[in-house]
């Protein structure tokens, strides 16, 4: 058990972040949308691409504009519950679309960070990551098995969607991380 100098912190999701991504969720939609209404002759006369692909690729961005717009952005904007909180039995993530349980210290295995595209992310590794994940559909589901391909766990998140920098929230989970181990 973490003593009780580090008390329950509750870090919230950046509102202006979260509007951001709404407008951009619509854009892609209004891309998609556009590229579907196209006429198939002025398709054929303005590319090199045939109707039939400019279609689905219209309905695939689409559908993504569609996914992005309800998980990210609106979940996100109109949701009242933190992004994350840490407190002295353990961590809960709610920022990327999914939520976690809380994953007690005594389960993490590590904390690390990684950088991919020059976007800093943290990782939380445990011995079952997806036990700890809660409410998954199917895509989410995919999109984390990639993830867990790419970083070794499905949870993974960045501070840019929170209200905190990446460097406070590196040093805040370090300072539980490291507390949680001295108390063991």
């Amino acid at each position: 058990m973490i003593s009780t100098v580090l008390e329950k912190r509750e870090i919230a999701i950046c509102k202006s972040k979260s509007v951001l991504a709404l407008t951009v969720s619509i854009l892609i939609i209004a891309l998609g949308f556009w590229l579907i209404s196209l006429d198939s002759s002025s398709i054929l006369k303005n590319t090199k691409y045939s109707a039939l692909f400019v279609y689905i690729l219209g309905g695939v961005i689409f559908l993504a504009g569609i996914y992005v717009l309800y998980v990210t952005s609106l979940r996100l904007f109109i949701k009242k519950t933190p992004g994350l909180v840490v407190d002295a039995e353990g961590i809960i993530v709610d920022t990327n679309g999914f939520s976690t349980e809380v994953i007690p210290w005594s389960k993490i295995e590590s904390i690390r960070e990684y950088s991919l595209t020059g976007n800093k992310f943290v990782s939380i590794h445990t011995s079952d990551p997806f036990g700890y994940l809660k409410n998954l559909g199917f895509i989410t589901k995919i999109t984390l098995k990639s993830q867990e391909k790419s970083c070794g766990t499905p949870i993974s998140f960045s501070a840019a969607g929170l209200q905190v920098t990446h460097d406070e929230l590196v040093l805040l989970l370090g300072r539980y991380f490291s507390e949680s181990r001295e108390n063991v």
